[in-house]
C-alpha cells in the first residue's frame, strides 16, 4: 500500500518563518520541491533542480539512497497518512456496525411543520 495522500496540513507561519532571507526565486524554488516531495517522495535533486541554490538546498536531507527530503514534509506527510488510515478503519468499522442494525427509513416518518411555518415576519414571507 502506498503510504501517501493528496494533501498534507500547511502551516503559513512556519513556512515564513523558513523563508525568510530566501529570494523570490528561492521561495518558488523551495515550495516547487516541497511539492514534488509530498508527491512523489524523496527524489533526486541533479534530475530535477541541478541549480538548486545553496538556500534551498540546506533545507534538505540526504537519505541512504542519496536521495533528498525535507524532514519537516517528511513528518507532515506521516501525519497525514495516519490520520486518513485512522478515518479508513473508523468508516470500516461503522459500515460493519450499522449493517447489523435495522435500516431506519427517515423520509417516511412525517413531520409536523407547524411549529416553524410562522417563524418569519410578514417582511419575509414575499421572498418564499
Amino acid at each position: 500500500m502506498s503510504k501517501s495522500t493528496p494533501s498534507v496540513l500547511f502551516y503559513t507561519a512556519d513556512y515564513l518563518v523558513g523563508v525568510i532571507g530566501m529570494t523570490w526565486e528561492e521561495q518558488g524554488r523551495y515550495m516547487y520541491l516541497l511539492c514534488i516531495q509530498q508527491q512523489k517522495g524523496h527524489f533526486d535533486l541533479a534530475a530535477i533542480m541541478p541549480d538548486c541554490p545553496e538556500t534551498v538546498l540546506a533545507k534538505f536531507e540526504r537519505d541512504e539512497k542519496g536521495l533528498y527530503y525535507n524532514a519537516r514534509m517528511e513528518e507532515e506527510m506521516e501525519k497525514r497518512y495516519r490520520y486518513s488510515e485512522s478515518r479508513r478503519q473508523n468508516a470500516k468499522k461503522g459500515a460493519v456496525d450499522k449493517s447489523v442494525d435495522k435500516p431506519v427509513d427517515n423520509f417516511s416518518q412525517s413531520v409536523d411543520k407547524s411549529a416553524y411555518a410562522n417563524t418569519y415576519g410578514k417582511h419575509m414571507r414575499s421572498i418564499w
